[in-house]
């Protein structure tokens, strides 16, 4: 049963969406009656994408999962990472919930839980400095293609600069076994004191986890010390960055708009920054406002540039309810009598 303070917050997001859907109501309409214009092919183009989106996830992770030095049924990865962006649009949880029934999932398959840890931290690792790399190119083709004012190019830098610091900080700390095991037992001790009642769980779990990272930290290091070995994961997520790029211009292309791929990426990658920071689940609301907000500075129509973010958040945060939610029910039945063996594989060298 979810906390009070869960379902405050849950309340009061809920009040925020009505509110704005109440004050934009007239702007909302009118950005909805533009949808008749949807050409079908394209919508179904976006669609596919969106399909080929979670292919990406599963190449990702599988391939994380090979540098471990194992092998992965993709049909089963494919459901799970259709299964998790379900569980992160259906209980949002900042990540948590699709991140636990990931790392589950690995787990009963045959992976050991600390290395199911590890990969789900560097397929999120991997998704965010590819993200990065897309956030800079866009910075620079908006600095370069475009007269912004000072205090514009001033929070890009700051933007940049504040990712670096996050990235060398991450470094700092994994890159001593005794260091990562001290910042995991502070974190444990800091979640213990702003949750009642669940000190002597946390303290289990921490031993847990304690040992799992020990059994998993030379595998770490495999990853982290061979550059060859980021170069395909790296690439994997960038790819999956683009393909839900593209997925917004088919869906404004769709539309009938007529706005360029680098406006309609570089609205896209502020969007996600500005939905990650506001800490909102899934950043609903917040995603929308601030891609409208820029496009709008890029002389898109509010009503044009409101009805194609509508269009592909929709398509974005509930295509993977239903095609989730069947493999949440099925998955468990379409493995029985096939044991771990054929899903997860130790790779003889």
């Amino acid at each position: 049963m979810s906390s009070p303070r869960a379902r405050t917050t849950m309340l009061l997001l809920l009040a925020l969406v009505v509110f704005l859907v109440v004050w934009k109501w007239h702007d909302i309409s009118a950005a909805i009656a533009l949808w008749r214009l949807m050409s079908v092919k394209l919508l179904v183009a976006a669609i596919v994408t969106q399909l080929v989106s979670y292919g990406m996830s599963t190449l990702l992770l599988r391939r994380l999962i090979v540098i471990q030095g194992y092998s992965y049924s993709t049909s089963r990865l494919y459901k799970i990472v259709t299964v998790f962006n379900f569980l992160n649009r259906a209980l949002p949880s900042l990540g948590v919930s699709g991140i636990a029934f990931m790392v589950q999932q690995m787990y009963q398959d045959g992976l050991s839980r600390g290395r199911s840890l590890i990969i789900a931290i560097l397929y999120y690792t991997n998704l965010y400095l590819a993200f990065f790399v897309l956030f800079v190119v866009c910075a620079v083709y908006v600095a370069t293609q475009y007269s912004l004012a000072a205090l514009h190019l001033t929070a890009i830098m700051f933007a940049i600069m504040l990712v670096v610091v996050v990235y060398l900080i991450i470094a700092y700390v994994v890159s001593k076994k005794s260091r990562l095991l001290s910042v995991i037992v502070w974190l444990f001790g800091l979640v213990g004191k702003f949750r009642s009642g669940a000190k002597d769980m946390l303290n289990t779990k921490m031993q847990t986890i304690l040992h799992e990272v020990e059994e998993v930290y030379e595998s770490w290091w495999v990853y982290w010390h061979k550059p060859i070995q980021k170069v395909v994961p790296l690439g994997v997520g960038g790819l999956q960055h683009v393909v839900d790029i593209l997925t917004v211009t088919i869906v404004f292309a769709g539309l009938g708009f007529d706005v360029p791929l680098m406006i309609l990426a570089t609205s896209y990658i502020v969007a996600t920054v500005a939905s990650f920071v506001s800490f909102i689940p899934s950043g609903i609301g917040v995603f929308e406002a601030a891609m409208v907000l820029v496009l709008k500075s890029f002389d898109v129509p509010v009503a044009e540039a409101l009805s194609g973010v509508l269009a592909f958040r929709i398509l974005f945060y509930w295509l993977p309810v239903p095609i989730g939610l069947y493999f949440f029910k099925h998955m468990h039945a379409t493995r029985s009598g096939k044991g771990a063996d054929s899903v997860v594989q130790k790779i003889s060298h």
